[in-house]
């Protein structure tokens, strides 16, 4: 049987996945909008096929399967053609393929303690070049995302650094991981991303809460302590933060709530779900990669979303358009409110197994500490930008929460697994 050595390929499609995304890159070769969904889809699937052990949780089949019922129900509501249809559910969730992918795989701790001391160090040198610029400018990070396309996917990789650095000092006790950590939390505030500073804060929390041996009296000293150095370091930034506090509210005064790109979709999906309810628009019909790719969809003319921002059919055309600048707002208009809240519940159900899988044995913390965490984080980062269906970030989230979910699994002290169904065994070490 052919050996599979797991961790060289991740770094190769965390490598891939960043590269893609790279502007200096993208300026030098036209990179098809699709070929990271394809490339992670294949990976996954190569890890799929390689597994002999394809045991999965049948609590989680039968979520997915709900929705799966639910979306071939909605057919009925599809207000941009069956093919826009398929093509936005398949998008819609690729998530959970992955995940599941994941899942079946078994992989040791050492190889993903191993990949996520390289993700953390690629971040951290990937980091320090757009620090010390802002260092010596005396400025914010603001204009200054050094590899990445945007800010934000900068911001979230650091926050995704984050939790990987605090699971590994979790696990292995060495300091430089605090220091690490540190540094990330710095570079973070720097940024002036105000969504990004409050899941760095949730994440910190969660890490005194969850992962310290501390006296309940201990974590709230800590918690507090934490906060006050995050109000210092707030003082310190008072005057860019003012300024861009100053920026949004002139923004929004100047166009008003419907004229506002974010907020504007998220109205408009509201309206939408309530008006098509209880299955919503239908995959592919808003805000979406599939409303956009076989043609511009006619929700955006009847709830006058393409006057908004850069919405235009001629700004979709020339690929800088702000229809994808935000998530949300696509599950809530083609899933309707009920096929939101099950979307949602699939998508964080590994929070509540990891959570299972560490409660009888102890060493699993760190593990389930980045999985729900990540996933959380991804959510909260969607309600402003595009990231939970961002191929990176599907890598980091729900990609690696399977893998991981599976080696906390097979770490249980008790092997059996309620609602698992063993098969034969495979270890990809």
């Amino acid at each position: 049987m052919l050996t599979v050595r797991p961790l060289p390929v991740l770094m190769s499609l965390f490598f891939i996945l960043v590269l893609t995304d790279w502007p200096l890159l993208s300026s030098i070769i036209a990179i098809p909008s699709g070929l990271r969904h394809v490339c992670l889809v294949v990976f996954f699937s190569f890890l799929f096929a390689m597994s002999r052990d394809r045991s999965l949780s049948m609590t989680s089949l039968s979520l997915f399967g709900l929705v799966w019922a639910y979306s071939v129900l909605a057919v009925v509501s599809a207000q941009n053609g069956i093919v826009a249809y398929v093509l936005g559910f398949l998008f819609t969730f690729i998530f959970y393929f992955t995940y599941l992918c994941g899942y079946c795989t078994s992989v040791s701790s050492q190889t993903i303690s191993r990949f996520f001391r390289y993700f953390v160090f690629l971040i951290l040198i990937a980091s320090i070049p757009s620090f010390v610029i802002g260092l010596i400018q005396g400025t914010n990070l603001k204009w200054l995302p050094g590899i990445f396309r945007e800010l934000g996917a900068w911001a979230l990789c650091m926050n995704l650094a984050l939790i990987g650095s605090l699971m590994l000092y979790a696990i292995n006790k060495r300091r430089i991981y605090l220091l690490i950590a540190s540094f990330f939390l710095i570079c973070i505030g720097m940024t002036l991303l105000k969504k990004s500073i409050f899941e760095s804060v949730v994440i910190v929390t969660a890490a005194i809460l969850f992962l310290t041996d501390l006296s309940h009296r201990k974590k709230l000293l800590s918690i507090i302590g934490f906060v006050l150095v995050t109000g210092v370091f707030g003082v310190l930034f008072s005057v860019q933060i003012i300024e861009n506090i100053t920026l949004n509210t002139e923004y929004l005064d100047r166009v008003g709530n419907e004229g506002h790109v974010r907020i504007g979709m998220y109205l408009a999906s509201f309206n939408i779900a309530s008006d098509f309810f209880p299955f919503g628009s239908g995959f592919g019909s808003f805000g979406s990669l599939a409303s956009i790719s076989g043609g511009y969809s006619e929700l955006y003319y009847t709830y006058g979303v393409y006057n908004i921002g850069s919405n235009s059919p001629a700004a979709v055309a020339e690929g800088a358009h702000t229809l994808l600048d935000t998530f949300w707002p696509h599950i809530i208009a083609e899933l309707g409110y009920i096929g939101s809240l099950l979307y949602l519940s699939l998508y964080l159900f590994p929070c509540y197994q990891a959570l299972k899988f560490c409660s009888d044995c102890r060493s699993n913390r760190p593990y389930a500490f980045y999985i729900c965490c990540s996933l959380l984080v991804i959510c909260m980062d969607g309600v402003a930008l595009y990231t939970p269906e961002v191929p990176l970030f599907i890598f980091l989230g729900p990609g690696l929460v399977g893998l991981i979910l599976r080696r906390m699994r097979d770490s249980r002290s008790n092997s059996s697994d309620v609602g698992d169904q063993p098969a034969a065994n495979i270890n990809m070490v």
